[in-house]
């Protein structure tokens, strides 16, 4: 029985040294991003502005609180500035009226009236006539007016709705891009910013923890929401901005990743992800530091001593070789965790022999429904059967005869 033990423990840790070598491998092979930079959008969740329609899961005081829903965003309503009567309008700039950062819009010093006057030969003739605002007294009482009653009512609501304003469009043009260019492009909320000149030198602004996010747009009612992906948060350690040496060791990057797996799509229980957090950077170093606040570090400049801050944020971004990395870790972890090798993994550290059918089998098998939507063959038929009682079937030929639809006829089928 030890024996046996001892040759089950030895296949299973053979496999994952093999996935890990492969993951390894992957990293190696991957562009590393080092800085927030080379990100096309970064939207910070501290900018989201505490105003009617906005609402953003990170402001949950109670730690753990279940939600579907990250960020919701409700289209602000920017209304045009007040009108200004006729005879004001001359005296006030379009462009200072328009804008409500001002503390109002200035009056003019003078302007410029054009009149006509009767020319005994040639008729009406136009004189241009300067006016100063001394001369007309009441234009002063009109635009106090206009200005307690109307303007600054409007440019106090202009103001707050303008940083709602500016987040929507971030909002609006992470999702055009994500729908529009499909698998380049993936959408992720970061956690805990690395801030760190590494002992390699290298400047290092990322966050350590990445998870899943989609966004849906309710035209109708101009809504933007962010959510888990579709296959969930799928949160991930990512640590490909640093070389091997720069990491916790191998023990504690496994003791920060089973803290993450337990957290699972609740990426809003700040306490687990901030005990995380804390793990990886007192596992790098003695002098590092972790900050907890929502927002944005006032410097990025890294130093030489690693700072993390909590400082959540939605990235859009290219999709690189990060997924295949995070679908070997996955092997990993339910490598170690089941008590017997899948044939297909087995198959990749020994030789597997599998029996071919019997003609009993072989006839029953040809018998049954075969689902194909698109035209087939007896190759295809003969593919059917070994799938029945194989665990993978392999399919050669050259450029053009047929391997992608058989593909598809086989997806169908199963």
């Amino acid at each position: 029985m030890a024996s046996m033990r001892e040759a089950k423990t030895g296949k299973h840790d053979q496999a994952i040294r093999l996935f890990k070598f492969l993951k390894e491998l992957t990293e190696l092979r991957t562009k590393s991003i080092r800085t927030l930079d080379n990100y096309e959008i970064v939207l910070w969740l501290d900018k989201i502005p505490r105003y009617e329609g906005c609402f953003c899961a990170a402001w949950l005081e109670e730690d753990g609180e279940a939600t579907d829903n990250w960020i919701e965003l409700k289209k602000p309503r920017l209304l045009p500035p007040p009108e200004v009567s006729g005879e004001l309008k001359p005296w006030l700039d379009p462009k200072q009226v328009a804008d409500s950062s001002a503390d109002y819009p200035e009056l003019r010093d003078h302007i410029i009236e054009s009149k006509y006057v009767n020319a005994e030969v040639e008729g009406k003739s136009e004189n241009l006539i300067s006016i100063q605002l001394s001369e007309r007294p009441e234009i002063k009482d009109m635009w106090e007016q206009y200005v307690e009653k109307a303007w600054w009512p409007w440019a106090e609501r202009d103001r707050d709705l303008k940083p709602v304003q500016e987040v929507y469009t971030n909002l609006f043009a992470i999702y055009q891009k994500q729908h529009r260019l499909g698998e380049m492009f993936e959408v992720v909320l970061g956690l805990g910013l690395l801030i760190w000149k590494t002992p390699g030198g290298q400047e290092v602004c990322r966050h350590l923890i990445t998870a899943q996010a989609s966004l849906d747009f309710d035209i109708a009612r101009g809504i933007i929401t962010v959510r888990p992906g579709s296959e969930g948060a799928k949160i991930t350690l990512e640590q490909d901005m640093l070389e091997a040496a720069e990491r916790p060791p191998a023990d504690g990057q496994q003791a920060i990743e089973e803290q993450l797996q337990e957290i699972g799509d609740n990426i809003w229980d700040k306490a687990s992800i901030e005990a995380a957090l804390k793990s990886w950077i007192n596992s790098v170093s003695s002098r590092g530091t972790f900050q907890s606040n929502l927002s944005v570090p006032i410097s990025t400049t890294a130093n030489s001593e690693p700072q993390v801050y909590f400082s959540p944020a939605l990235i859009l971004r290219k999709r690189n070789e990060r997924n295949l990395i995070y679908v070997f870790q996955e092997i990993i972890n339910q490598l170690a965790q089941e008590n017997d090798l899948p044939v297909g993994i087995k198959s990749l550290i020994e030789y597997v022999v599998e029996s071919e059918p019997d003609n009993q089998e072989n006839s029953s098998l040809l018998a049954e429904d075969i689902y194909f939507p698109l035209q087939y063959n007896l190759e295809q038929q003969e593919i059917i059967r070994r799938l029945s009682t194989q665990h993978g079937v392999l399919v050669q030929g050259p450029p053009g005869t047929g391997k992608s639809q058989t593909i598809a006829n086989l997806v169908c089928h199963l």
